[in-house]
């Protein structure tokens, strides 16, 4: 039922330089998986005891997230590339981890910003190609919707990077295509490689 809207523009300066804009607002729905328990049914894997002794329902809300993106390309003979900035804002970011129990708990746990300049570029010279990519981003909460996140104190959490959610990425590759017969084109050998870093699975880091 979600009305998630995308608008853009581009304009091209040159016959090989472009500049782009873009706007999008998106909606991501809880998993079944994380209200429905295979053993307790509906809501059963969103149940949680406090300290009193009392059980409660955590109740969901869809996540939602607002990106604002500006971009600079330029497409000339054999080779390619584009830099641009992003911004994306996530509303009631939704975050699962497994309990003591054996069941996992889901949350809204806040917001939390994603930002960060991405550069690709790709370069084909005859039978060989190449590219690369690279991203530094800053992808941290900030705000939490929660005083505890599964035994982390919100203030302990607040402006650490998101769980699985790197801020330095860079990969590339080259290949070589065979393009005279028999192969015609049909045969690439190829290598990549990818790293990462600020990479973390805990809200603490």
């Amino acid at each position: 039922n979600f009305f998630s809207p995308k608008f853009g523009v581009n304009y091209n300066i040159t016959e090989y330089l472009n500049v782009l804009a873009n706007f999008s607002i998106a909606k991501k729905e809880p998993r079944l998986t994380d209200w429905y328990s295979r053993s307790g049914g509906p809501d059963a894997s969103q149940t949680y005891t406090d300290s009193l002794g009392v059980v409660h329902v955590e109740e969901l809300d869809p996540e939602t997230a607002t990106t604002m993106e500006a971009g600079l390309g330029y497409n000339g003979m054999g080779w390619n590339a584009t830099v641009n900035f992003y911004n994306t804002a996530y509303e009631d970011k939704i975050e699962s981890s497994l309990q003591q129990n054996g069941e996992y708990l889901t949350v809204n746990a806040g917001k939390a910003i994603h930002q960060g300049v991405e550069f690709a570029a790709n370069v084909l010279m005859g039978n060989v190609d190449a590219n690369v990519s690279a991203t530094i981003a800053q992808n941290r909460w900030d705000e939490m919707n929660v005083d505890q996140i599964f035994g982390e104190d919100a203030e302990d959490i607040k402006d650490k990077v998101v769980p699985y959610a790197p801020e330095q990425m860079v990969a590339g590759g080259v290949g070589y295509t065979f393009k005279e017969l028999p192969m015609d084109g049909k045969l690439r050998f190829g290598l990549s490689a990818n790293w990462w870093d600020e990479y973390y699975g805990t809200y603490t880091n």
